[in-house]
């Protein structure tokens, strides 16, 4: 399936993130991530024209997306430029998003309007540190890029909470 094919070039992207943030290539790495957000589009676009909408689909496409911000994010908390506490939560959020949704039993993967703001949060968090880097702009400065880190540690958390509580009352609904 094409759509398939296009979210597993994320997939490979992280890796190769990771390799250029760590040799400090930043003008490449903004283009990677650049690449990784056209085919973010393409892979839903291309899935919807060919009829090709499935549960694994949902669930590479996220997956390519989780693990790509996730490298980005882990590079920068090594470079001691973000709390370690983000990469930890994206981890840990997306872990029970799959769970939740029963995605590992074939189920559809079922979003939140807090989760999806969260997804596109670290995507371009992670673009604005790098484009910082390889632009060498000012902005933002250190101070600033601490509290958009703990700003998205706080979302993260919020969106977790949201889940659990989302899944105590549908267990007490009584249809279950």
């Amino acid at each position: 399936m094409l759509a398939n094919c296009i979210s597993s070039l994320r997939l490979f992207m992280a890796p190769a993130l990771v390799y250029l943030l760590w040799q400090e290539l930043f003008l490449w790495s903004l283009l990677l991530m650049l690449g990784a957000l056209i085919s973010d589009v393409a892979d839903g676009a291309v899935a919807r024209k060919l009829n090709q909408v499935t549960n694994i689909g949902g669930l590479l496409d996220h997956g390519s997306d989780a693990l790509l911000v996730l490298s980005g994010l882990t590079v920068f908390a090594a470079f001691g430029v973000i709390t370690w506490a983000l990469p930890i939560l994206v981890v840990i959020a997306f872990a029970q998003y799959v769970w939740d949704s029963g995605s590992l039993r074939r189920a559809p993967l079922r979003t939140s309007s807090i989760g999806k703001l969260n997804g596109m949060m670290y995507f371009a968090f992670v673009i604005l540190l790098i484009a910082r880097e390889a632009f060498f702009l000012p902005i933002p400065n250190a101070a600033a890029t601490s509290y958009l880190a703990w700003g998205l540690v706080l979302s993260t958390l919020v969106s977790i909470t949201d889940r659990l509580i989302a899944i105590r009352h549908a267990s007490r609904a009584p249809n279950n």
